[in-house]
């Protein structure tokens, strides 16, 4: 059972109105891999003509360059849903005083072959006394694997430019953690969507297939025209789009059904141009706003070329001078894990990695003591310091305002009658004596001018990790203490949990050794390691879902007391959708190794007025301790027995079990009217596509052998989707508002429309699944009398 809050639907939203204040063009990545080499749709000869003809037109257009302006006309009281993505504007805030038109102009789409693709396009803001106005030009490629976002800011007094380069690959075991490059891009496709249909419709950006397609109809109208409708159904959308044959199988229409969201319906011009290829020549689609009002989109192509040589930095990531770049790519591949081409056999990496392992024990027991002291570069400027003596540790952070304040904060008085003024200044130390951690944090809380005090047992770098620089430091020092998040030293030598690279890391001048670990599914973590220095990390590369996602570089001077010492890191990181977090560069200023410590700095006492929280103090009941126990040992029994189970028996990819094109209040009358006729009641299951809950109840009520035929004896079925009008229309009509926010949900009504029973499912699950059994049961209780 899932329980859905009322801003879930604000996803697709979101996504809509980003995508037009962006105005899209965008370019998304294809996965390096070359398109299915069947799309034969065997079990249809109509299907298998649309494809085949698709095919062909991909294979025939190895090049092409597409130029369009959108026209945009958004009447009086529009306002923008999530309107949060305009800068400076929140939710509600954008209503327009009167109707407004403008053009978009210059958004710009290239592609060569599968891999080489390049969108350019314009963001506008809206200002109540400018209205829209462009703000930056973005620029997305993709060359292979490597990929670029740049962002050339337009207005004067803007930040410099910057661009995002990563990679992306394809890997066999993908997990369903969000990637960065083409999460976003991925959505925001309203205005490329009609290109990409037309020129590259088997990609796997377009999501079209053969076997996830069905022909609906092969004598539907648009206009005088009679096309072939099909429809392609996957987990998180369907699609339906309108096939002129006459015009070798141009899609003419196109609609997209997607939770959380209302539906996407772009009519398409296709038009014949001099290289004898029917494309999109103009498309327009609406946009529903608040107020029942409707902003009009359309485009229109004012060039296009068709197989014609394209510039030779056409799919280059260069930028302007000035430019701030955000390179979290490597010099090493990403390889997916069960590719050992490039991996050292166990017995020779075995003999690599005891190397690391013991010059990596050697040095942890040669430092026995360091303190370092480093500063933020960038926008916050702190000021960090970590001391570890033994097994204790300090650390501290400091963050001053950038800039003052004009004037002092007013006076503030705290319930004992303290005073402060003045600006504020972040501050935070932990300490770790070897059995409890102490945590200060600086507070503006009047109630407690003293701060909040922290107590906690063992090490809280053990629980979290730390800081980044913290644990950055500990990974040179101490990478196999468990006191400070260290890994354990058995798994590095072990071949099977960490693999060495047969080919060099080249970081300069150095060969760097290169082992990598799986953190997570689908999430490697590499080190860069110098073989002639004690192994020591100069890099650190993390990468999801064959996606490059954080890079972080090592520096090192020369130093008498251990012949080198960490001058300083440089963290890179690209976000979703090529989105870039600023760079962090933190600088060492100050350092001592194996130098003594003064006590004070293992010390924290609480200042007046503190508050002071003891988490060592367990405040429970017994009776709430042995409920606390009880629940963990149930989740834990739970989760084992699903772990079990999947591993006996792995589930198959899932597939939709709802039909968002489907007239869901058409669908229960036609069910009304059998359950008449044949003495039956009616069992609509609410739910959607997305609910795993919701797919695995659809599956056994329609498949399970035994509860299909209880099923089909006593009722007929009817599956809702809850992310449709009519569906939710239908849940507010027989669902109490209690209970609209979960679903699955079950309700049984007699012939005449009677409401009998509402129930969650949650007494239908035994163990996270749904129990035959129970099933059974209920379908008994609630038949018609005999």
């Amino acid at each position: 059972m899932l329980t859905r809050g009322p801003s879930a639907a604000s996803v697709l939203w979101k996504t809509l109105a980003a995508a037009i204040l962006l105005m899209i063009g965008l370019c998304v990545p294809l996965a390096a891999q070359e398109t299915q080499e069947s799309h034969s749709g065997a079990g249809s000869p109509t299907l298998a003509r649309v494809f085949a003809s698709w095919k062909a037109r991909q294979e025939r257009i190895k090049s092409f360059y597409f130029v369009w302006n959108l026209r945009v006309v958004l009447p009086k009281g529009y306002q923008f849903p999530f309107a949060r993505c305009l800068a400076g504007v929140r939710k509600g805030d954008v209503a327009l005083d009167k109707d407004i038109e403008f053009t978009v102009p210059q958004s710009e789409w290239s592609g060569e072959g599968l891999d080489r693709l390049r969108s350019d396009f314009s963001e506008f803001v809206y200002s109540g006394a400018e209205r829209w106005k462009e703000t930056g030009r973005f620029r997305i490629t993709q060359a292979g694997s490597l990929n670029s976002r740049l962002h050339v800011p337009t207005r004067s007094g803007e930040a410099a430019p910057t661009i995002a380069i990563w990679r992306k690959v394809a890997i066999k075991r993908p997990s369903g953690w969000s990637s960065s490059g083409d999460f976003l891009l991925r959505d925001l496709d309203i205005d490329l969507a009609p290109l990409r249909l037309a020129v590259r419709p088997l990609s796997p950006a377009s999501d079209w297939s053969a076997e996830t397609s069905r022909v609906v109809s092969e004598d539907a109208l648009i206009g005088n025209v009679r096309c072939i409708k099909l429809q392609m159904d996957k987990v998180d959308h369907s699609e339906r789009c309108w096939v002129d044959p006459s015009r070798d199988y141009s899609i003419v229409r196109c609609e997209r059904r997607q939770s959380e969201g209302e539906p996407l319906n772009v009519a398409i011009d296709a038009q014949q141009g001099p290289d004898h290829e029917w494309l999109p020549a103009r498309w327009s689609w609406q946009l529903s706003g608040g107020g029942g009002r409707a902003a009009s989109f359309e485009a229109t192509v004012t060039r296009r070329m068709v197989n014609k040589m394209l510039p030779d930095a056409t799919f280059a990531a260069d930028y302007p001078p000035g430019t701030r770049v955000y390179d979290a790519s490597v010099d090493l591949a990403i390889v997916d894990l069960d590719d050992q081409s490039g991996i050292l056999a166990p017995d020779e990496a075995r003999a690599t990695l005891n190397a690391i392992a013991d010059a990596w024990l050697q040095r942890q027991a040669k430092v026995k003591r360091f303190k370092y002291t480093w500063r933020r570069d960038g926008e916050s400027k702190t000021i960090n310091t970590l001391c570890v003596d033994g097994e204790r540790f300090m650390t501290e952070v400091k963050t001053p305002d950038r800039e003052p304040a004009p004037s002092p904060r007013p006076v503030q008085k705290g319930r004992a009658g303290l005073k402060r003024e003045g600006w504020p200044i972040h501050q935070s130390k932990t300490v770790f004596d070897g059995a409890a951690t102490r945590t200060l944090y600086s507070s503006d809380n009047p109630r407690w001018p003293g701060g909040v005090l922290d107590i906690a047992a063992g090490s809280g770098m053990q629980r979290d990790g730390g800081m980044p620089g913290d644990r950055y430091l500990m990974l040179v020092f101490r990478p196999f203490d468990a006191n400070f998040g260290g890994m354990n030293v058995a798994d590095l030598r072990d071949p099977a949990k960490f693999r060495v690279r047969k080919q060099k890391g080249q970081i300069g001048n150095v060969a760097c050794v290169v082992i990598e670990t799986e953190l997570y599914p689908a999430m490697q973590l590499s080190y860069w390691l110098d073989p002639a220095r004690d192994f020591i990390p100069l890099r650190q590369h993390r990468s999801l879902n064959g996606e490059d996602r954080e890079r972080l570089d090592f520096s090192y001077r020369a130093d008498p007391t251990c012949g080198w010492a960490l001058a300083g890191w440089t963290e890179s990181n690209v976000g979703m959708g090529g989105k870039v977090f600023n760079p962090i560069t933190d600088t060492i200023t100050e350092f001592t190794i194996n130098q003594p410590i003064s006590a004070s700095d293992f010390q924290i006492e609480a200042p007046a007025g503190a508050k002071v929280q003891d988490w060592r103090i367990d405040r429970r009941s017994t009776r709430e301790k042995a409920e606390d126990a009880a629940r963990d040992a149930k989740r834990k029994a739970i989760a084992a027995a699903r772990e079990a189970k999947e591993k006996a028996h792995p589930k198959p990819k899932p597939k939709p079990v709802y039909d968002p094109f489907a007239d869901a209040t058409a669908d229960v009358e036609a069910a009304f009217k059998v359950a008449r006729e044949t003495s039956k009641r009616v069992l609509i299951e609410f739910g959607a596509n997305w609910c795993p809950g919701c797919r695995d109840l659809g599956v056994v009520l329609k498949e399970n052998a035994e509860v299909s035929r209880a099923l089909n004896e006593h009722f007929v079925l009817v599956l809702v989707d809850t992310d449709t009008e009519s569906g939710r229309q239908l849940q507010e009509k027989y669902v109490p508002k209690r209970q609209r926010n979960s679903i699955p949900h079950l309700a049984v009504l007699d012939p005449a429309g009677k409401v009998l029973k509402n129930d969650n499912t949650t007494a239908l699950e035994v163990d996270d699944d749904y129990s035959v059994p129970k099933l059974k049961a209920f379908l008994a209780e609630w038949s018609p009398p005999k």
